[in-house]
């Protein structure tokens, strides 16, 4: 865990956040998964993970390699939050890399085309599976693009930087 290789920028591809009214608090959510660093699949996990990011390398492609993708909170959460499950599989009835973010309880979605997007929405509008849910449309930044909206955000914090400096100082920093 020491060691920490960059990869290339992944293509930019469209995503759909699904924020559902539901609340899922992570304590419980991490007391309910009951795993420690070494639990008895951590082999098979981490051979998993590196598949994911020569997927990842390789294709360059968040949605070709979410098929490698897990996210362990996902079994727990399902079952406490039914609602939450249902919002995913729906989501995988277009076609899309599907997940859920973190402990939950935001389910996002990644899709090869922005049509492949705007279809996805179309035919939830008046789902009554995400009735109530937020919808709001994203997509990938680049590594650059990540660094120049940081930037343009945080400017005034910033001590004046060369353009391909990483990571920028705070002007507060002792």
């Amino acid at each position: 865990g020491a060691e920490l290789y960059s990869l290339q920028d992944l293509h930019n591809q469209p995503i759909l956040l699904v924020f559902p009214a539901v609340q899922v608090p992570t304590a419980p959510a991490d007391t309910a998964l009951d795993r420690s660093l070494t639990f008895t699949e951590s082999s098979s996990s981490i051979n998993k993970f590196q598949a994911f990011v020569r997927a990842l390398e390789s294709e360059r492609s968040a949605s070709a390699a979410s098929a490698l993708s897990a996210n362990d909170f996902e079994s727990v959460i399902f079952k406490q939050f039914p609602q939450l499950g249902k919002i995913a599989a729906r989501l995988r009835k277009f076609d899309a890399g599907v997940r859920m973010s973190g402990s939950g309880s935001t389910i996002f979605a990644l899709f090869e085309s922005e049509q492949e997007r705007q279809n996805a929405l179309s035919n939830l509008s008046g789902d009554r599976v995400v009735k109530g849910c937020r919808l709001i449309e994203a997509s990938l930044v680049s590594r650059g693009g990540y660094q120049r909206l940081w930037r343009r955000q945080l400017a005034e914090h910033l001590v004046p930087f060369k353009e391909d400096s990483w990571p920028p100082h705070s002007r507060y920093e002792r």
